[in-house]
């Protein structure tokens, strides 16, 4: 099974599409942007120049001022964005003469009118894109995909005037500092999501110097009022030993309050609590109830954990079919495990139909983000012409780049290459080289076809053996 990272999350989400109730409210406003601020964030913004409702707007949290979460806020007169939430869509963006895609999560979903509903599209603002806006004058925006969910909107596109833009950021970052110095009052007077905050704070040095027995406190004092990513952090710090001595059963205690919760990232790692036996009697079956809790929602990770466990029938019994279903969710989201294992499925047919083109299309998806196994695999199908043309040189430009990773199955197909001249010009010194690295990985093959050359080489090196004359001698 393969682990997701054990790391602090913050409430960036969804603070910032849901503002404290009880903040007081300060606002700013220069040319076509908006400063908007309550006791936890900052928002920045400007209105549509299309459609009524549409807002282009970035979002700064106390503790995390040099962040911006960019939200995209489209409406509708269609029904049904409440079956998309939580799904990708990509957006296509244009300042001045430079194109930008992004992906971004359906967030919140709700009704302005009975009639007329808004949609939340988040993704964190990166550096170009933000070097991008300061330089700009507008900037267009239109969903592209998936085109079902683009197909929702009356008018998937609109432009925004950039403006003031940079005003506006250097005001907001200017009262998200100033907010800082309220975070702690707050907390104190029991407000457990500032508590968070505060506890995150401290946790990661934004704001505060970092201290992590003071986000312990916070954070327990937020689980303890029910905030479930609080819960789910405290589990963190118990299980990596910071602020607190190390307690595997501690964090199992409030992962599980948080995953009781719904919370899909505590659902994971109990599951794997449960795989390993770590403060938790190891349970195959309860890994699998929670793996696929957190599935459900999402979390590719899970879908890819929980293909794994149909594969291998741990904790379910044994399903191929199950197996692929889930190793294609986590792979449409761009998990390169699951795309190498998916491509492995449709080679083998396994749960599948055997189908060397898919195989092919999945593993290309899983090598071009790096996985050694899938590039090793791909220059195997061009070598053979497997749901591809036969292309030697496209077999060598795959099998070297998993070769420089070290996978030994490819060092060997590279020296191979090189020996015998297929896709890269014959060079014995270079087929030396990479059989000589497989072989030091305790490659069987490569260290047979090392051998011969060096007995090629040495025969070469000695020159023609001599010839007797025919004769009854002496």
């Amino acid at each position: 099974m393969k682990k997701m990272d054990f790391g602090l999350r913050t409430l960036f989400f969804c603070f910032a599409m849901m503002p404290h109730a009880n903040a007081g409210e300060n606002s700013w406003e220069y040319k076509d942007w908006s400063v908007s601020t309550d006791s936890e964030t900052v928002h920045y913004a400007a209105n549509g120049n299309t459609v009524h409702g549409h807002k282009f707007r970035l979002i700064k949290q106390v503790g995390q001022c040099d962040r911006d979460l960019l939200l995209i806020t489209w409406s509708t007169h269609e029904k049904g964005l409440e079956n998309f939430k939580g799904s990708n869509a990509t957006f296509q963006f244009k300042i001045g003469n430079t194109w930008l895609q992004r992906e971004s999560m359906l967030g919140l979903v709700g009704n302005l009118t009975p009639y007329l509903t808004l949609a939340n599209f988040g993704l964190v603002a990166d550096k170009k894109l933000i070097s991008l806006l300061e330089k700009g004058h507008a900037i267009e925006a239109i969903i592209i995909a998936p085109e079902e969910l683009a197909g929702k909107f009356d008018i998937p596109e609109d432009s925004f005037s950039l403006d003031g833009f940079i005003a506006a950021k250097l005001k907001s970052r200017e009262f998200c500092e100033e907010f800082a110095s309220r975070v702690r009052p707050l907390a104190e007077q029991g407000d457990a999501e500032v508590q968070f905050r505060l506890g995150f704070m401290y946790a990661k040095g934004q704001g505060v110097a970092r201290d992590y027995s003071q986000a312990v406190e916070w954070f327990r004092k937020a689980a303890e009022q029910g905030v479930a990513v609080a819960q789910y952090n405290l589990g963190i710090m118990y299980h990596g030993g910071q602020g607190v001595a190390q307690d595997d059963v501690q964090a199992v205690k409030w992962w599980r309050k948080a995953a009781e919760q719904g919370d899909a990232e505590a659902q994971h790692n109990l599951s794997l609590a449960y795989s390993r036996g770590e403060g938790v009697a190891q349970d195959d079956v309860q890994a699998a109830a929670w793996t696929r809790k957190a599935a459900e929602q999402e979390v590719a990770v899970a879908q890819y954990n929980l293909g794994f466990m149909y594969a291998k029938g741990r904790g379910v019994a044994q399903d191929d079919v199950q197996a692929a279903a889930w190793f294609r969710k986590a792979a449409e989201q761009g998990d390169a495990d699951a795309q190498h294992n998916l491509g492995f499925m449709y080679a083998e047919g396994q749960g599948v139909a055997r189908d060397y083109s898919q195989a092919v299309e999945w593993f290309r998806k899983a090598a071009e983000q790096g996985d050694a196994d899938a590039q090793y695999t791909l220059g195997f199908m061009y070598a053979n012409g497997q749901g591809v043309a036969q292309d030697w040189i496209q077999a060598v430009v795959w099998t070297r780049r998993a070769a420089e990773q070290g996978h030994a199955k490819a060092q060997r197909n590279l020296g191979f290459a090189y020996r015998h001249g297929k896709g890269v010009a014959e060079d014995y010194m270079q087929a030396m080289v990479w059989l000589g690295r497989a072989a030091e990985q305790g490659d069987e093959k490569a260290q047979k076809s090392l051998d011969s050359m060096f007995d090629l080489a040495r025969e070469a090196l000695a020159g023609p053996k001599p010839r007797w004359s025919k004769g009854t001698g002496l």
